[in-house]
C-alpha cells in the first residue's frame, strides 16, 4: 500500500489499514457463514454430516445454524489445536476428533478409520453433506496394508520440504493411501451425497483438494513412481514405500476410481469459496478506504522468494495504490528450516 503524501517517491505502510484488508480478505471466505448461507440448497430429510480440515468446526456449526434438526449424526476432524465446542441445541450426535498437520500422525490414521466406518455405516436413503477445507490430507489418513504412521511422516516430511507443485505432492499422497483420490467416494453406500469445497488451492481443482477426498482423479501409481524417479529421490523414502508404489504400478493394488466411474460421476461438488473470493474482499476494503485496488493475480504460486521479488518489482502509480495478490507459493527446505506451502 501507498500514501498518497508521498508523491510516489517512497512507500508508507498504513499497519491499521492493511490489517482491515487483510481481515476482509479472511471475513470473505468464513467457513461458518458460507456453509450456513448455502445450507437450505440442501434437500429436505434427514442428514450425515461430514467437516474435514481446518475449518471444519467452523463449516460444521454452518450447517447446525440452520439445519441441526434434520442432522442425525455429525464427525468433525480438525487440527490439534483448532477445535472448538459446537452448539448442537438439538442433541445432535456429533463427534470432534484432532489430528496431525501437516504431517500426519497416529490419530490421523485413528481418523481416517473413523471416516471409513461413519460412511459405511450410512443409510441410503438419509442425505451425506461433506464440508472439506484446507489440511484435509493429513488429518484423515488409511495408508494402504502394511504401512504405518511413521512411513507416512517420513514421505509427507520429505513432499513439504520437497518445495514441489502440489500436483506432485499429492500424486504421492493418494497412492499411498486407501481414502484419496476418490477412494473413499466409492465406497460411499449414500445415494445423494454433496460435497463443499473451501478451497485452498490454485485453481480449485476438487481432486487436489484434501488430496481427492471428494473427487476421483487420473493420477496412477505410475505418476506417483515418477515423482520420485524424477527427482532421484526413489532412495530418500522408506523400502516399504516403493514395495508399495511398485506393487500398485504392476497391479496388485487398484489405482484411483475412473472419474467416469458411475458410483463417483454422480456426487455433486460445490466450491463454496477460494481464493478469488479472499482477494475480492481485500479489494472491495481497499476502494472503500480510498485506494485505488490492482488486483494482480489470484493465481500466484512457485517459490516464496520469487513471488516476493515479483511483487516488489510491480511499479506503482501515483495517489493511494493497494495491489493485491492472493495464491500459494512453496517454500524448498535448502537448511534447517519446516518449509511447506506458504
Amino acid at each position: 500500500m501507498q500514501s498518497s503524501d508521498d508523491g510516489g517517491a517512497g512507500v508508507s505502510v498504513d499497519q491499521n489499514r492493511l490489517i482491515a484488508l487483510l481481515k476482509r480478505g479472511i471475513r470473505a471466505v468464513n467457513g461458518r457463514d458460507l456453509t450456513a448461507l448455502a445450507a437450505p440448497d440442501l434437500p429436505p430429510g434427514p442428514l450425515d454430516l461430514i467437516a474435514v480440515g481446518k475449518a471444519a468446526c467452523a463449516m460444521a456449526q454452518g450447517l447446525l445454524d440452520i439445519r441441526a434438526r434434520t442432522v442425525r449424526r455429525a464427525l468433525v476432524v480438525t487440527r490439534h489445536g483448532y477445535a472448538t465446542p459446537l452448539q448442537t441445541p438439538h442433541g445432535v450426535d456429533v463427534e470432534v476428533r484432532t489430528a496431525g498437520h501437516p504431517i500426519p500422525d497416529a490419530a490421523s490414521l485413528e481418523a481416517g478409520e473413523a471416516l471409513l466406518r461413519f460412511v459405511t455405516s450410512g443409510d441410503p436413503d438419509t442425505t451425506l453433506i461433506f464440508l472439506l477445507s484446507g489440511g484435509a490430507s493429513a488429518l484423515v489418513e488409511r495408508p494402504l496394508p502394511g504401512m504405518t504412521a511413521s512411513d507416512l511422516a517420513q514421505i509427507n516430511r520429505w513432499l513439504l520440504a520437497s518445495g514441489k507443485p502440489i500436483t506432485e505432492i499429492n500424486a504421492v499422497r493418494r497412492a499411498l493411501s486407501t481414502l484419496k483420490g476418490g477412494r473413499l467416494a466409492a465406497r460411499l453406500p449414500y445415494r445423494r451425497t454433496f460435497y463443499w469445497l473451501l478451497s485452498d488451492v490454485v485453481g480449485d481443482d476438487p481432486a487436489t483438494i484434501g488430496s481427492g477426498l471428494a473427487a476421483p482423479d487420473t493420477t496412477t501409481f505410475t505418476d506417483a513412481l515418477n515423482v520420485l524417479r524424477r527427482h532421484g529421490l526413489m532412495g530418500a523414502v522408506r523400502p516399504t514405500v516403493v514395495t508399495h508404489l511398485e506393487l500398485g504400478e504392476c497391479g496388485a493394488h487398484p489405482d484411483t476410481p475412473d472419474p467416469r466411474s458411475p458410483r463417483v460421476a454422480g456426487l455433486t461438488l460445490s466450491v463454496v469459496a477460494s481464493v478469488r473470493d479472499a482477494v475480492e474482499g481485500a479489494r472491495a476494503q481497499a476502494e472503500a478506504l480510498g485506494y485505488e485496488a490492482i488486483v494482480l493475480t489470484s493465481t500466484l504460486s512457485g517459490e516464496a522468494r520469487d513471488a516476493a521479488a515479483w511483487l516488489a518489482d510491480q511499479e506503482l502509480p501515483d495517489g493511494p495504490t493497494a495491489l493485491i495478490a492472493g495464491g500459494e507459493t512453496t517454500v524448498t527446505v535448502q537448511g534447517r528450516g519446516r518449509g511447506g506451502r506458504s
